[in-house]
């Protein structure tokens, strides 16, 4: 997100008065841009304790789901 910012000042445009913009990130560095940038980032701790479902239910035999849906977070800041 902020070398997409720097990006969009190089063609004199600014955050969010001629774009919005949304990073992906975990959310640290995004807040101290100019201005802070609203960011989606991916729920870490659903993530982890997926993965240890999955890792259970391979040693003892347990049926492994195919697939898992983990959503994202919005942190909604000022470039949108």
């Amino acid at each position: 997100g902020i070398l997409t910012a720097y990006a969009v000042s190089l063609y004199g445009k600014k955050i969010p008065q001629d774009i919005a913009l949304v990073s992906s990130e975990r959310a640290v560095y995004s807040r101290y841009a100019l201005p802070p940038q609203s960011v989606i980032s991916q729920d870490y701790e659903a993530m982890g304790q997926c993965v240890a479902d999955v890792l259970e239910g391979a040693l003892t035999g347990k049926k492994i789901p195919r697939e898992s849906v983990i959503p994202y977070k919005l942190i909604e800041r000022d470039s949108v």
